[in-house]
């Protein structure tokens, strides 16, 4: 099968957390080399200059009502240790 990505799902990508969950990121790039996942140059251009951030989803009302330090979805996920 033949998965075509537009710049959306790329985009959506960057709440995967390559070293959260390993095992998403290794069969991406095992169907990427294998020519299972492919997109157009116009994608490309679109996502030229958003920069490659890291994700900081902040979560304030949370961490507040819990009396937490702020961290981002990765930095929590670090600390409980999760990898899918």
């Amino acid at each position: 099968m033949i998965y075509v990505f537009d710049t959306s799902s790329f985009i959506v990508l960057g709440h995967y957390f390559p070293q959260r969950f390993p095992s998403f990121w290794q069969n991406l790039d095992q169907a990427v080399a294998d020519g299972e996942v492919l997109s157009v140059r116009e994608v490309l251009n679109e996502l030229k200059g958003r920069g490659n951030k890291p994700h900081a989803a902040r979560i304030p009302n949370v961490c507040d009502h819990f009396d937490i330090p702020w961290t981002s979805i990765e930095g929590f996920m670090e600390h409980m240790g999760w990898k899918f």
